[in-house]
């Protein structure tokens, strides 16, 4: 056995999956018997049912929980739920069925036939039925209102005299009442109708009555109704109901949804009159409980008169609390106008967009200004040429500006806060100012007027700075000849001078036109008489134009004048050339002028608009100076106002609570006599909804073909459950009991095997052994002889073949003198076999009865005993071992019993080796085997 290998425990029970189909296999004859017989009892079981009609229809289930849902939420504040749809209950409800049963009279059964031609009437139905074919009409007796309330059953005879007269009698045939066809039998307990018999009736014969108790009845009808909600909405139903009478059924339908709204009709009447005498009772108590709370809001409400001439809490709170939240609004704008004027000193912007506040519009008409010639500026600044002028001068001078503002508001805020004047003013253009401050007495007036002054003076400052560092982004210098020229003025002249400049580059154009077609000869001199107007270009037109004239002149000249005119007219054109470029020269220069004045004005136009800037920048920075100033001022009267209207308002709470509590008191009362009555009036309106609206959709109609039994399917599906149930079966007492073990089994489980052995083997008269047997047989040999001293070996049988003589002999003829002991006393025995081991153990014998066989001795069991395992344990026994051990080389004790015995427990216990023979055992046979060294397994086949 393998060390590693985890030892098998008894209780463990291992299989697999081959060894429940090699389980099943076996089998199979059982699961076969088990599969006819489950299909012969669903087969018996459907054949002998008697034939049905299914009726079905279509319910429409009424809004009632809707209704009620919205009510319950109005009252309880949204906390009501929907309920589910009880229909189902309803329809299988007593007080629903049992009106059902007694008018339909399904309480009453009546025999018409005897058992066996019921019986074959419903075979021949079923087999119709399966076959989809038309079914002979029930001709059943038919009852109405039946009405019996006793718990046991009742027995009566009918017996029919003609075709309406019959007699009611009693099991022991004595009359009990005479009657027809559709007059009512009132009896002490029983009260009926007979409406209907059959049309082939037999006179005076008796026929068996049952009256059968009501909940019976009920049972049986419900149990063959099914309702389903509709796939397309959950309101509609489709009821389903099986009857024997296709006619009959359909009329038990239609009276059970009469006997449903009967039923909802009746509830809906005693839910109403139960709730309007609670509405009564709960309106008088209701009605005292409001009566004090008016005397006590009324007597508050006169207080209130009296002391604060206001007829309530609100009112007062009204003319209070509306100046205070009006004031504290117009002090959360004063602070956020505050808060924004703050961002915009904090901010790179000097001005902010703003429409709260005063001065909101013109802030927004400044910035809209502002941003317009911000716009004009960057275009004029992508116009102009970049300029080479050094810019030190402008940065000392733009230097010297800014000493002189910050000068400036020092001293401003000096005179602001009312300290002592430091004058430190080091530059000229400010000596007058500083003059005036050294002058400067304490008062009020002149102080304030020299603030404005140096106000005014540093805004100017401001502006000049402004345009400095305009200038000096730009690099440019303004003409001193357009020094103080205005915006408007600027861009009249710009719009001029670009006329000019071009009509001056339309002449040159022109004139250099004019020089590249002069040298072609068919030239028109007439021609420049309209580009050239002065006094000297027309005299050398009219010249040219009279030699081309000559020079055309064919008839009246000379070859040789006419080379002379010709060099004359050459001359002339070579001096028109030179005339017209000067000429374009002239046009060059004035164009480059008016370009110059152009640029110029450019510049001029950008100052302009930078001083523009400023000065309208300085203007919201004043506006939003006095602006701050009013609104600090505002700010402090609010903060005073509010802290009065604060002490005034402190005595409302308590008056307000009081007044409160008495009018919710108030209220509260009026809402829940209000709540009370819609509540009632809703239910009682969803009620009488709901049972208006609880109808058939679709009536059901009489179904022309039974239901199909289904008798080969359903016979099938027995005869698959049947069969499951045998391999169920099967395979749980294989799992407590343990699977038959297998060779492929033991050796996936790691048992020692050295083989199998056929059920050939058997017996001590072997002519000749298989190949496979002997193989096997070989490695028995190898196995025993593995030990080098004298030993005894356990060929522990069990249902398997007795291979021991074979064994020997085989163990013979490897030069091993073996002992056979064959210990299987509960085996049957022949009387040959006595004397045996058993005659020597018990004293019979006093020798031990050795007999010879072909190659090895053997003792035989000697008969059978109950007691062979007590016998293997006794101390005769262990002497005989101690005895025949050093007379052989080998002994062989061989076993007979089932592996589960203790008598095969018992041979482990005597034996150094054990041979098991394994014939589908269960596995935890084998654990005690497993469990010990020195052991082999070999499997067979059971003999």
């Amino acid at each position: 056995m393998d060390k590693n290998l985890r030892p098998l425990e008894v209780d463990e029970r291992i299989f697999t999956l081959r060894d429940c189909l090699d389980l099943l296999r076996r089998k199979w004859k059982w699961i076969v018997r088990s599969a006819l017989i489950g299909a012969f009892f669903m087969f018996g079981s459907l054949i002998l049912k008697s034939s049905r009609y299914v009726c079905v229809a279509t319910f429409k289930e009424g809004g009632e929980s809707e209704a009620r849902g919205v009510s319950l939420n109005d009252m309880l504040g949204g906390l009501g739920g929907k309920s589910e749809s009880k229909l189902m209950v309803y329809f299988k409800s007593q007080p629903v069925l049992k009106p059902l049963v007694q008018k339909m009279g399904l309480q009453a059964r009546v025999k018409t036939e005897g058992r066996l031609v019921r019986y074959y009437r419903r075979i021949r139905d079923n087999f119709r039925s399966n076959a989809s074919k038309l079914l002979q009409e029930a001709d059943p007796f038919v009852f109405l209102d039946l009405v019996y309330e006793g718990e046991g059953g009742l027995s009566y005879f009918l017996c029919f005299s003609d075709e309406t007269h019959f007699s009611l009698l009693d099991p022991s045939g004595k009359l009990v009442a005479e009657s027809t066809l559709g007059q009512e039998i009132a009896l002490p307990h029983l009260t009926m109708t007979l409406i209907k018999a059959p049309r082939q009736l037999r006179y005076r014969h008796r026929y068996p009555l049952t009256i059968a108790p009501w909940f019976d009845a009920v049972n049986e009808v419900s149990s063959h109704l099914q309702i389903s909600p509709h796939k397309l909405h959950k309101t509609f139903f489709e009821f389903s109901f099986s009857y024997p009478d296709r006619h009959r059924g359909v009329e038990i339908v239609n009276a059970w949804m009469e006997e449903y709204r009967k039923y909802l009709k009746q509830n809906h009447d005693e839910v109403v009159q139960e709730q309007m005498a609670y509405l009564e009772s709960r309106h008088d108590q209701l009605y005292d409980s409001l009566s004090i709370a008016f005397d006590q809001y009324a007597k508050q409400l006169s207080e209130n008169l009296k002391t604060r001439g206001c007829i309530g809490v609100q009112e007062e709170m009204d003319q209070m609390l509306g100046p205070l939240h009006e004031l504290s609004r117009k002090m959360l704008t004063i602070h956020i106008e505050l808060s924004r004027f703050d961002q915009m000193e904090k901010g790179t912007q000097p001005l902010m967009l703003s429409n709260e506040g005063g001065i909101g519009p013109e802030l927004a008409k400044i910035s809209s200004e502002i941003q317009t010639l911000k716009q004009q500026r960057d275009l004029l600044l992508l116009s102009v040429p970049p300029s080479t002028v050094m810019a030190a001068q402008r940065i000392e001078n733009l230097k010297e500006i800014r000493q002189r503002k910050e000068a400036l508001e020092i001293l401003q805020s000096q005179v602001e806060s009312k300290s002592p004047l430091s004058v430190d003013l080091a530059f000229e253009a400010d000596r007058a100012l500083a003059h005036w401050a050294a002058a400067l007495k304490s008062d009020e007036t002149e102080r304030r007027d020299f603030a404005h002054s140096l106000e005014q003076y540093i805004r100017i400052l401001g502006m000049q700075e402004s345009l400095l560092q305009d200038q000096l982004f730009r690099k440019d210098a303004s003409s001193e000849e357009l020094e103080g020229i205005d915006i408007d003025t600027a861009r009249a002249l710009v719009v001029d001078y670009h006329r000019r400049l071009s009509e001056s580059e339309s002449t040159i154009r022109h004139l250099e036109l004019l020089r590249s077609e002069l040298d072609q000869d068919d030239f028109e001199f007439h021609s420049l008489s309209a580009v050239l107007t002065d006094l000297t270009s027309q005299a050398l037109i009219q010249r040219a134009s009279q030699t081309m004239m000559k020079c055309k002149d064919e008839a009246h000249r000379s070859a040789k004048e006419e080379e002379r005119w010709k060099g004359e007219l050459a001359i002339q054109k070579k001096i028109l050339g030179e005339h017209l470029m000067q000429l374009t020269k002239v046009e060059e220069v004035n164009s480059s002028l008016i370009q110059e004045k152009i640029a110029a004005l450019k510049q001029a136009t950008l100052d302009c608009i930078s001083q523009q800037i400023s000065a309208l920048q300085s203007k919201g920075a004043d506006l939003i100076k006095e602006r701050r100033s009013s609104l600090l001022k505002e700010q402090e009267l609010l903060r005073e106002k509010m802290e009065q209207l604060k002490l005034e308002a402190a005595e409302i709470p308590q008056c307000w609570r009081q007044e409160k509590w008495l009018d919710m008191k108030v209220k509260f009362s009026a809402k829940l006599m209000e709540v009370l009555t819609e509540l009632i009036e809703t239910n009682t309106i969803g009620h009488n909804l709901y049972r208006v609206e609880s109808k058939l959709l679709n009536v059901p109609i009489a179904p022309l073909l039974a239901t199909c039994p289904r008798l080969y399917s359903k016979s099938a599906l027995g005869a698959a459950l049947g069969a499951f149930a045998c391999c169920f079966c099967m395979l749980l007492s294989a799992i407590f009991r343990g699977f038959p073990s297998s060779y492929d089994k033991l050796k996936a489980m790691r048992f020692p095997l050295l083989g199998t052995l056929s059920s050939f083997s058997d017996g001590a008269d072997l002519d000749a052994l298989s190949v496979a047997d002997l193989e096997l047989l070989r490695r028995l040999v190898y196995f025993i002889k593995s030990s080098s001293h004298p030993h005894l070996v356990g060929l522990i049988a069990g249902q398997g073949p007795d291979y021991s003589f074979a064994l020997a002999e085989n163990l013979s003829k490897t030069s091993l003198r073996s002992l056979v002991l064959r210990c299987d006393f509960s085996r049957k025995y022949h009387q040959s076999s006595v004397p045996g081991l058993l005659q020597y153990l018990e004293g019979e014998s006093l020798q031990l009865p050795i007999r010879e066989g072909k190659g090895f001795d053997f003792v035989t069991s000697g008969g059978y005993s109950p007691y062979g395992n007590e016998w293997l344990q006794s101390k005769r026994f262990q002497e005989l071992l101690e005895q025949v051990k050093p007379q052989y080389d080998c002994v062989l004790l061989l076993f007979r019993s089932e592996l589960a015995a203790a008598e095969s427990t018992t041979a482990l216990s005597l034996c150094q080796q054990a041979i098991i023979t394994v014939c589908h055992e269960p596995t935890p046979w084998l654990a005690p085997f497993f469990q010990r060294g020195a052991t082999q397994f070999i499997t067979s086949s059971k003999i």
